[in-house]
């Protein structure tokens, strides 16, 4: 006798994908994918520039302190550079291109000028400024978090070159030659490291902002309130071919008497708003 035919396997059940904190339940399944290309990330990039310029203005630098060893006195302090600040700093370009897995963000041509007061074995120099030419590179990666997109900035690299330091007339000799060395030894380093900071907070905050926002929609009808949640069900997929795809489940849910004269009331949806 013929056995009966194996029932088909049922199809496996998407993951589930944990709510915001706050919120019951799993995400329900796909209800769009959506492509950023490169284009958004063009326009994105016109926003980093101007909260990256005003990070690096509000910085604040250490004062710098240089000690040599010098015949018959032995190890002293030559140099210092205190009140310093960052006076310029004009950004020509911001780029950020995709690749696989990552956005390789560039902010180049940057035009810098950091002031300080400025003591040289014991005369002061005022004010002195320094010009540079700086570019900056990072990588941005893009994750998901409680439904939530969220950015993650590493490899920070900041590159000083045309560093030039410019000093009122008469000094020179050894004066002259302690300041340069202060500038270059130690100065240069610590704008070098000082800006990596800044330029990782700018990056988070314009992406996050972007990317990263509430995109829930509420509202009333009569007595009726609703709610469309959207969460993210999985880690953004960047490439360079396709662009950044992601995957987003849209809930609805409705409360028959959570709304008067179309005005949500604020226990509407307990845990959801």
């Amino acid at each position: 006798m013929a056995s009966k035919p194996a029932a088909p396997a049922a199809a496996a059940a998407a993951p589930a994908v944990p709510r915001r904190s706050g919120a019951a339940g799993p995400v329900g399944p796909t209800s769009i994918k959506i492509v950023l290309t490169q284009d958004l990330f063009d326009e994105i990039a016109k926003l980093i520039g101007p909260i990256a310029k005003a990070e690096a203005l509000a910085l604040k630098l250490d004062d710098q302190h240089m000690k040599k060893k010098l015949p018959l006195v032995g190890e002293k302090e030559v140099a210092t550079a205190t009140k310093l600040s960052i006076e310029k700093f004009q950004i020509a370009k911001v780029a950020m291109p995709l690749n696989d897995g990552y956005l390789d963000v560039q902010l180049s041509d940057i035009e810098a000028e950091v002031g300080s007061d400025v003591k040289a074995i014991g005369v002061s120099l005022g004010r002195v400024v320094v010009t540079a030419q700086v570019d900056i590179s990072a990588k941005v990666t893009l994750s998901q978090a409680e439904g939530m997109i969220s950015s993650a900035i590493s490899d920070v690299k900041v590159n000083i070159d045309k560093f030039d330091v410019k000093i009122g007339t008469g000094f020179g000799g050894d004066i002259l030659e302690h300041v340069i060395d202060l500038f270059e030894r130690v100065v240069r380093g610590v704008i070098e490291s000082s800006l990596a900071a800044p330029i990782q907070s700018s990056l988070k905050s314009g992406l996050d902002s972007v990317l990263g926002r509430n995109l829930d929609t509420s509202g009333g009808l009569q007595n009726v309130a609703y709610l469309f949640r959207v969460d993210h069900r999985d880690h953004p997929v960047i490439t360079r071919r396709s662009g950044v795809e992601l995957d987003i489940a849209i809930d609805a849910f409705v409360n028959e008497s959570g709304a008067k004269d179309g005005v949500v009331a604020k226990d509407a949806f307990p845990g959801l708003l």
